[in-house]
């Protein structure tokens, strides 16, 4: 335990170098989404951010575990529709129905929110689907490597169980007996964006997070404004 608390202070005293360099990162992409959204310039920049989280379980316990702050995120990017529908509903993929945005709040103490907001082709408002859950960060596993990165970097197992959901209706949808558990692998964490990466099927393996053109990336980047835009989205 006093291993884990003198890693998240150290982790909170890089924290400016760290975020200085993200956000130079961040801009970049802004950019690359706006001239062209090249494949290639993305996963150039998801790979370079990998590359500066060399403890990406220290960062993400702080952050979503520890924390005591809620902060908010946005889906900026993700490499699948497959990436998306292992950690949220799916529902979305509902004849005429289409993601809008995804947005992430970690509350801290292993609290966390999800919305989607989706919506529907014709006369109909935007749904939202609010789901709540607990968090909680594994040791990283010495076997698991960011090959992309080139280095040595482990990677943090981030374990989510989705508890209930508020569908648009406004109705509560309980889990049962079955739970709904989401692993990812987190490749890079700080108070500015997270890199999730669905992790393979066969546990233990070296994996390239960028393997299929990063399928399997979510990219989160914080956004400050995320009440205002969903209230622009009128689901707030």
């Amino acid at each position: 335990m006093e291993d884990d608390d003198e890693e998240i202070s150290s982790s909170r005293s890089k924290n400016l170098i760290t975020n200085k360099a993200t956000e130079k990162l961040l801009k970049k992409f802004e950019e690359v989404l706006k001239q062209n959204n090249n494949l290639d310039d993305i996963l150039g920049v998801v790979k370079a951010m990998i590359e500066l989280s060399p403890k990406p379980t220290t960062s993400i316990k702080s952050l979503s575990v520890t924390g005591k702050t809620p902060i908010n995120y946005r889906l900026a990017w993700v490499g699948g529709d497959d990436a998306i529908c292992h950690l949220g509903t799916g529902l979305h993929k509902v004849p005429l129905a289409r993601l809008q945005e995804v947005f992430l709040r970690l509350q801290g103490r292993s609290d966390l929110e999800m919305y989607e907001v989706i919506s529907v082709l014709g006369p109909f408002p935007n749904v939202r689907n609010t789901l709540y859950g607990k968090c909680q960060v594994s040791k990283a596993e010495s076997g698991i490597k960011a090959a992309a990165a080139g280095n040595n970097n482990t990677v943090s197992p981030w374990s989510i169980e989705w508890q209930s959901m508020i569908d648009g209706t406004g109705k509560e949808i309980l889990p049962g007996n079955d739970k709904r558990i989401v692993n990812l692998n987190i490749h890079f964490a700080d108070s500015s964006a997270i890199i999730a990466v669905v992790p393979p099927k066969e546990d233990g393996r070296d994996v390239d997070p960028l393997e299929s053109n990063g399928a399997n990336v979510l990219l989160f980047v914080r956004d400050d404004e995320m009440d205002e835009k969903l209230e622009a989205l009128r689901v707030l």
